[in-house]
């Protein structure tokens, strides 16, 4: 990890400290959750609406240049949590967004992409787009009750060229899938992957936590702000190489821990395979098993 992300995270652990003392003055002085709720600033509430996705991956069918588009391209698109399921050809690359809610995909028989709203809060709006094999799914707003799921079921032995997961919130379950490069990320929330297979795994936990069990054949890259990563991966310890940073966090590897302020540490196993770990104040703790 870059010296200056080092600074950042440290930074980060001690502004942190700060906030629990101030917070703990407040409750003191009688001040209550209620009463920040009367006066709270939703800071940065609408940039997850602005950044969704890259300009070019949305159209507007509202736009009569889009709609020409839309059309050329034939798009489906759904933006109401009251059409209940789609159906997508299968996709060669998979994008979900969620900012909160809980999320479902697996496998199942049928041979189409199935997007099943029926269990999802009305409040939560789901859109939903394909276009040059590329599927994009992001689910909106805000739910003061249960927030419900939204299920993604795939045909079976479905393999994505691309799949990337990015939750801000909310629970993301996955159970057996495959990818040629898959990404995570979670802001907020929770992600679960379980029987995976990826040819190149790259991981971004910035509060969150994400757990996953599977294979990587060729690379892994993980950074870890202040959440926790927990991966158990099919294979020995010595299949990769290692490039290991931490800054005040915790990196665990097999039954070995690498701790301490600003500590790098280079693994060479002769395999030509690489796994790298960036973590800040938050943990990484990487297993390995022979069958899972």
């Amino acid at each position: 990890m870059k010296k200056r992300w080092k600074i950042f995270w440290i930074t980060c652990a001690v502004l942190g400290i700060l906030g629990i003392a101030f917070c703990m003055t407040g409750l003191a002085m009688g001040v209550t959750l209620r009463d920040i709720e009367k006066v709270s600033i939703n800071v940065g509430g609408d940039d997850w609406e602005d950044d969704d996705w890259d300009e070019d991956d949305w159209d507007d069918p509202e736009d009569p240049d889009d709609a020409e588009d839309l059309q050329k391209a034939a798009v489906t698109e759904s933006e109401s949590a009251t059409e209940s399921i789609h159906y997508y050809d299968p996709a060669k690359e998979l994008e979900l967004k969620v900012k909160r809610a809980k999320i479902e995909i697996q496998e199942y028989d049928g041979d189409k992409i199935c997007v099943d709203q029926n269990k999802l809060n009305e409040d939560l709006t789901v859109s939903s787009s394909i276009k040059d094999e590329k599927l994009l799914i992001s689910v909106k707003g805000d739910s003061e009750d249960n927030e419900g799921t939204l299920l993604i079921k795939l045909p079976k032995d479905t393999a994505f060229e691309s799949l990337e997961l990015d939750l801000y919130g909310g629970i993301l379950q996955v159970t057996k899938i495959q990818a040629s490069d898959l990404d995570l990320s979670a802001s907020a929330g929770l992600i679960q992957l379980s029987d995976f297979q990826a040819d190149n795994m790259d991981i971004e936990c910035g509060a969150g936590e994400i757990r996953i069990s599977g294979r990587v054949t060729q690379d892994a890259d993980i950074e870890c702000g202040v959440g926790t990563v927990s991966a158990t991966l099919l294979g020995k310890e010595t299949d990769y190489d290692y490039n290991l940073s931490c800054g005040i966090g915790d990196i665990k590897v097999a039954n070995d821990s690498y701790s301490g302020i600003g500590r790098e540490m280079e693994l060479n196993n002769g395999q030509g395979k690489s796994i790298q770990v960036d973590c800040g104040v938050g943990s990484v703790n990487l297993q390995f098993a022979d069958s899972l």
